[in-house]
């Protein structure tokens, strides 16, 4: 270029600021585009970071849907969105959740090839050729221009996340592009696991709640134990509580007369109506012994006593439905004895087992073992009655004093004849005054008054079991002599 020549000086400076304004042109529209990335990844993190905070793994799958759609139409400017659950492993898709329209219920789609694989996806703009599952979306949602992306759960599709608009126009609904792709594939990702992490919350929680059923919660606690997987061989504590041994009377014979299935039907029907009583007085369940129950109440003894007169209650109801079919009433009986123990777990690393161990949990055992010869329905120990806070809120009476089989010091029977049925029970009440006085004078070796009382109390009520024993025992006594050393004592020789 000539410096003289000012036509040629003029065109290069017009071609240089050509060239400067359309490098500024480029410049201005590489940097509009980073901004508005920057823009839509900001946009992104924080959907991302409200969903985090708003959706636990205790949510249900359609909440989480709903909580993700609403998300998504507030964030991302759309007007329709939907989740559509997979059917099976084919390409069918259903209508799961949907936000911003009145969904069809029985509304379907069948998913092009690439929704089915983790990393596919469906941008639908204005010059997008319309594929049969993109015309039905637009006709079918009412939505022209929408994106679709899988939602992957391990390595397999299981729903698809489909939000667009009815309309776009600068500048406020840009078209869409690959960052709102990005956008929802992170928001279908980021649902993808919460549904993941739900689903294993979910079967971890069945799991818990089916270990309970085979270890109580309160055998933990009592442990000092967050969970079962803590639990080890060994583990165990030493604590006071009141052990409650409950059996059905003459099973043996009950049992043969039913097949297999029809034993583990009746026994599980059973426990149905009495068990809740252990857990309604503040007791937990230890064993199932065939039909026998023992449980352990670590609060007051009154309240064993009452989940003992629960049982019955609870047995009364199931024989209204047992007798109805025909059968004849069953009876229980339910031994109590207040003492320490050691609870804890006994095994080896291949099969443990939680478990009580003390001479409390036998002479429980033995109490209700005692309520077939006094014809009781609930016998607590001495030990049990005055451990009670309230020992008067149930009807009760003393009925004997033994050595039970294996024990060194005497042991006081207490009958608890709240459980009876109401007559037999009244009759019982009527009659506490007399039954004392001939306590009192059968401890005292005077046999013949003593057998004198008992008997009037059987005249007036000859269902009274306790004193037919014990008169029959007094007249034994008057027959034969007492022992020398006669301290209102006998020994049980079973």
């Amino acid at each position: 270029m000539s410096s003289d020549d000012p036509q040629a000086q003029n065109a290069y400076f017009q071609q240089r600021l050509d060239e400067l304004t359309g490098q500024a042109i480029k410049s201005d529209a590489v940097l509009s585009r980073v901004n508005r990335e920057l823009r839509q990844r900001r946009q992104a993190f924080a959907l991302l970071s409200e969903l985090h905070r708003s959706i636990t793994t205790d949510l249900p799958a359609r909440e989480v849907y709903a909580r993700l759609l609403r998300a998504v139409q507030q964030s991302l400017k759309m007007d329709r969105s939907a989740v559509l659950e997979r059917i099976g492993d084919g390409p069918e898709f259903r209508l799961a959740e949907a936000n911003g329209f009145d969904a069809d219920s029985h509304f379907s789609a069948r998913a092009d090839d690439a929704l089915l694989h983790p990393q596919g996806f469906v941008l639908a703009t204005k010059s997008t050729t319309g594929t049969p599952f993109i015309t039905h979306i637009r006709e079918s949602l009412g939505i022209a221009f929408f994106i679709a992306v899988p939602i992957v759960s391990g390595d397999r599709v299981i729903a698809l996340l489909v939000s667009g608009r009815q309309r776009e126009m600068k500048p406020f609904f840009p078209p869409l592009d690959e960052q709102d792709v990005n956008t929802m594939a992170s928001l279908a990702g980021f649902l993808g696991s919460a549904l993941t992490n739900a689903r294993l919350f979910a079967h971890q929680r069945r799991m818990t709640e089916s270990f309970r059923r085979f270890v109580p919660r309160e055998f933990l606690e009592i442990l000092g134990l967050e969970s079962i997987v803590d639990i080890g061989i060994g583990e165990q504590v030493q604590r006071t509580m009141s052990i409650l041994f409950s059996d059905i009377r003459s099973f043996t014979a009950i049992s043969e007369r039913m097949s297999p299935r029809e034993n583990f039907d009746f026994i599980n029907r059973y426990l149905e109506f009495v068990a809740p009583a252990v857990i309604e007085n503040g007791g937990f369940i230890d064993k199932y012994i065939g039909d026998a129950i023992m449980a352990l109440f670590p609060g007051d003894a009154d309240s064993a006593v009452r989940g003992a007169v629960g049982l019955h209650t609870g047995l009364a109801r199931f024989n209204a439905e047992w007798t109805a079919r025909g059968n004849a009433p069953i009876h229980i009986g339910a031994g109590i004895h207040t003492g320490s123990l050691m609870l804890g777990t006994v095994g080896f690393k291949e099969r443990m087992d939680t478990t009580v161990i003390a001479d409390a949990v036998n002479l429980a055992s033995r109490m209700e073992g005692l309520t077939k010869q006094y014809g009781a329905s609930v016998l607590i120990t001495g030990t049990t009655r005055d451990a009670m806070r309230l020992p008067c809120a149930l009807a009760m009476r003393a009925v004997d004093r033994v050595l039970v089989k294996g024990k060194r010091e005497p042991v006081e029977i207490v009958e608890v004849f709240a459980a009876d049925a109401p007559e037999l029970a009244s009759a019982k009440a009527a009659s506490l005054d007399a039954f004392a006085a001939a306590m009192a004078g059968y401890a005292a070796g005077n046999f013949s008054k003593a057998a004198e009382l008992f008997g009037t109390i059987i005249a007036r009520n000859p269902s009274d079991t306790a004193a037919t024993v014990l008169a029959a025992r007094c007249r034994k006594f008057i027959a034969s002599g007492a022992p020398d050393d006669w301290q209102g004592v006998v020994a049980m020789e079973k």
